[in-house]
Parts: C-alpha cells; structure tokens; sequence
C-alpha cells in the first residue's frame, strides 16, 4: 500500500543547543507551517533534510550546526544526495511511496530522480507566498492547491479604475500585460529577487547576490538567466574559501566561454577578492551582513557600497542596488531601461530620468499601488529588456503600445 511521506527542508533559525530535531528548527515560522500541514493531511513518515546529517527523524538529537547545502561543492552535494536515497530506501519505498517535497532544489533536484511519486505544492512561490499558502490553508479548508493566482486576475486587482491618477502610463503597462497574459512574476528578472522573510542570508549569499548584479552590468540579463546553473558552478555556488584562492583569469575565461562577460569582467574578477576581504570587514564591524544591509536606509546603503567607506571594486551606484535587491532589501536598480522608459513616460523634464529622479518616481508608485519597490523596478525593465517584452527598449516598438506617450508622439510623427 502506497504511503505518504514528507521531506522538509531545515531553515538556518535554529536552538542553540542539543535537543530533539522537531525542536531544533522550531524557531523557524516556516519550518513550523511547513510541519503542521504535514501533520494536518495525516502523511504517514515525516523527515527533516539536513545539510549536515542528510535524513532526519523529528524525534532524533542533534546538535546545533551552520552550513548551508546551497552553497555546499558539488562533490558534498553529491555524497549528501546518496546519503539521503540510502536512508529513505532503509525507511519508505522509494517506488511505490508518495513523497512531498517541502524544501529546496538543493535539497531534492537530485534525489527526486530517483523517487517515483512526488510533489510540491508550493514549487515555484517565493517564501513570502509560500508562507501565505500554509497559513491559509491551515485556517481554511477550502484553499485550492493551486500553485498561483492567474496573472491576468493579480494583474486585474492592480490595475486602476479611477481616471485621477498620477501614474496613468504605468497603469497602461499592466492592461497592456494582462491583455497579452505576461506573466512577469514567472521570469528570472524577477523570481532572482529574494525574498527576506524568516531567511537569513550567509556571506555566500550575499557573494552571489554580488557577482550575479556585476554579471548584469551593461548586456542583457537573458544570456544570464539561461546559463544560470553553468554561472553557479564555475562559482562553485559562490564559496567563500574556495573564491579567496579561485584564479581570476580562470574565472573570466570560464565565464566568457558561455558567452556571460561584459565590459568589465576583468576588472569585475580581479577585484573579487578585495571585495570579499571587504564584506569580511564589514561582518567585523556589524556582526553580519545582513545587519549592515539592514543599518540604514538602501539608497544611503547603496552609496556606502558604490562612492562612501565600504567601496567595492567594479560596483557603481546602480549596481549596488541590484545587490541588495539580491538579499531581500526593498530598493530599484535606477539603470538605463528603468530612466528611459521613466523619461519617455514624461515623469522626467529630460529624455532620461536621472537616478535620483528614479528613485523618487518608483518609491511614488509603489505608494500609489501598494507594491514593492523592487516588483515596480522588475515590471517596468520587463517592459523594455531584450529577451522579454522588448517594447520599450532602445528602439521602442511604440506601433503595437498602448501607452502613446510623449515619446511615442515624437516619433510617430516624424
């Protein structure tokens, strides 16, 4: 007879002693709904992945520990995998058996080849929706499992009826969105944003969030979005002691070879280094990174990164921004697709928004529509970047827009 069997994953909220491994992430919100929605569809066998003892038993002792599986060699990776198939193969059925997999990818892309019958009801959300989910359901029986509301309905909760608005163009973006079901939410512009809900970011993270923001700099995300997982590799998913000895001229070499380098990948690599060494000193001072991006205010964060006192090699002002978008922090990357499309909306007095003038408008929008900075900043690059829906990019298609704005009259009639 076929079982059900629940794999979650563990969370970096831990107790800081030996105790029972239900106990030891119960600090974590998310681990905790995760586990009660387990326990409420009666699964027969519940275990923890761990990235330090593979399978657990909720009533098994363990100690404390800090490392993260995501950022672990492919080779630990590998050997964490066949670990964990063992034990299941000791414990389940790994034929017959039903397994959800409440954890990440890696924590199941490689032992879910091997089981027969799974899913995840969450695949896909951010840790924000996914927490939504859990919560609804454990208080309403009536939830659809449904991955996601459709974006033509998210989409139509945004859009504004009343005709008095201050950002009628913007408006006009997500009709022209729904009208053509673009579902933005399902890009990598935008699921690469993470979000900070009961997640701490390690040095590694924050080492990702960097180099992923340099890569972007001056060439289209899209050749960056398809070689993502190659990108992670040649990282070795961005390992703070294996990148303090990496070779750059290897690394640019490599990066270049899936055609990922700009401009400044040179530069960008031979600085990774100093730029670690800095975000050690920062850790120093702060305690972590994440209380350093969560000082201050993001823009005066982003100056401190790109001109002030904890400068990094190869990081302008923008590209800081990207940065703390990495690691959760609500900000926009005020690059040229965002200032020009800002600009020819007419919310500029110049052709182009200045970054100030970016900043300000966005910060203004996301008032008016209730949203995130960053969902307002990814919708509106969406809108113009190559490889996505490319209509207002640098030779607007303003023949099938239906903004008509003060651009868009300028060169129609010439």
């Amino acid at each position: 007879m076929m079982a059900k069997i629940a794999l979650i994953g563990c969370t970096s909220s831990k107790k800081d002693m030996a105790c029972k491994a239900v106990d030891m992430f119960s600090p974590s919100a998310y681990f905790n709904l995760r586990l009660e929605y387990c326990k409420k569809n009666n699964y027969d066998k519940i275990f923890i992945l761990s990235s330090k003892y593979g399978l657990l038993d909720l009533d098994e002792i363990i100690e404390p520990y800090d490392c993260s599986l995501k950022a672990a060699p492919k080779e630990y990776k590998k050997e964490w995998s066949n670990n964990v198939l063992n034990d299941l193969k000791e414990k389940t059925d790994i034929q017959d058996d039903e397994y959800i997999l409440l954890a990440g990818d890696a924590y199941t892309k490689n032992i879910k080849k091997s089981l027969k019958h799974t899913y995840n009801p969450v695949e896909g959300l951010r840790i924000g929706k996914q927490l939504h989910f859990f919560k609804q359901y454990l208080t309403d029986d009536t939830i659809t499992t449904e991955e996601e509301v459709p974006i033509t309905d998210e989409l139509d909760k945004l859009i504004k009826k009343d005709e008095k608005i201050k950002y009628p163009e913007f408006n006009k973006m997500l009709q022209a969105m729904k009208e053509m079901n673009y579902d933005y939410r399902k890009n990598e512009s935008f699921l690469h944003v993470q979000d900070r809900t009961n997640k701490t970011f390690t040095i590694n993270d924050h080492i990702s969030a960097l180099i992923y923001s340099q890569l972007s700099a001056n060439r289209p995300w899209i050749g960056i979005e398809k070689h993502k997982e190659e990108i992670d590799n040649i990282f070795h998913n961005f390992d703070v002691e294996y990148l303090k000895t990496a070779n750059p001229e290897e690394l640019v070499d490599e990066i270049k070879s899936i055609k990922c380098g700009n401009r400044q990948i040179n530069y960008q690599m031979y600085g990774l280094k100093d730029n670690i060494q800095m975000f050690e000193e920062i850790e120093d001072e702060y305690g972590s990174l994440d209380n350093f991006v969560l000082s201050d205010d993001a823009i005066k964060i982003a100056k401190k990164l790109s001109t002030g006192k904890y400068k990094l090699k190869a990081v302008g002002f923008a590209l800081a921004c990207e940065y703390l978008k990495g690691v959760g922090i609500d900000v926009i990357k005020p690059d040229i697709h965002i200032c020009r499309i800002l600009g020819r909306f007419g919310y500029s007095k110049k052709v182009m928004a200045s970054e100030k003038e970016a900043i300000a408008i966005i910060d203004d929008i996301s008032k008016e529509y209730d949203l995130p900075k960053m969902e307002i900043d990814t919708i509106i690059w969406q809108y113009g970047a190559r490889g996505y829906l490319e209509i207002c990019g640098s030779e607007p298609k303003c023949h099938i827009c239906n903004i008509k704005c003060k651009y868009s009259n300028y060169i129609l009639n010439i």
